[in-house]
């Protein structure tokens, strides 16, 4: 119909180029789909933490799976932070209730995330199971300054 809207029906350029706009829109859904934008990352940083992205943070690897019907997935990333930042945060995370433990990193994505950061080892890790089965969690790495946040829903 957009075929025939652009080409038969005589419309003047302008209104060729509105009769595009839903399906510019629909590809621009579709694409954030499977490619979400830096805001989605930030948004489970917030969940996740239960503190604001630091302005001065920077996304270095970002991960995320489809959600399934039920609208649960997983999503990993890694962020770099100020110095003030990182060690502040081992405190508001046992304020929002995680805790801190030993190799309770899952095997998403552990595997790119850590050979990609060969130089850097996992020093601490806080994590919490929710009752409605979220899995969140923060691994810290070696350097100081960059930390690991991941969520997982079943």
């Amino acid at each position: 119909m957009t075929y025939w809207l652009i080409k038969k029906a005589g419309f003047d350029k302008r209104l060729r180029l509105i009769s595009l706009l839903p399906v510019l829109t629909l590809c621009y859904f579709v694409y954030t789909a499977f490619y979400p934008t830096d805001s989605f990352y930030k948004d489970d940083f917030v969940e996740v933490t239960g503190t604001e992205f630091p302005e001065t943070g920077d996304i270095l690897y970002k991960i995320a799976s489809y959600p399934n019907i039920h609208g649960d997935y997983q999503s990993a990333i890694v962020v770099k932070v100020d110095t003030d930042f990182y060690k502040a945060l081992p405190d508001k995370l046992e304020e929002k209730g995680l805790i801190r433990q030993a190799n309770k990193f899952d095997p998403f994505e552990i595997e790119d995330i850590l050979n990609m950061y060969k130089d850097k080892t996992i020093d601490f890790e806080y994590w919490v199971e929710n009752s409605n089965a979220t899995i969140y969690y923060v691994g810290f790495m070696s350097d100081k300054k960059t930390i690991i946040v991941r969520r997982a829903s079943w």
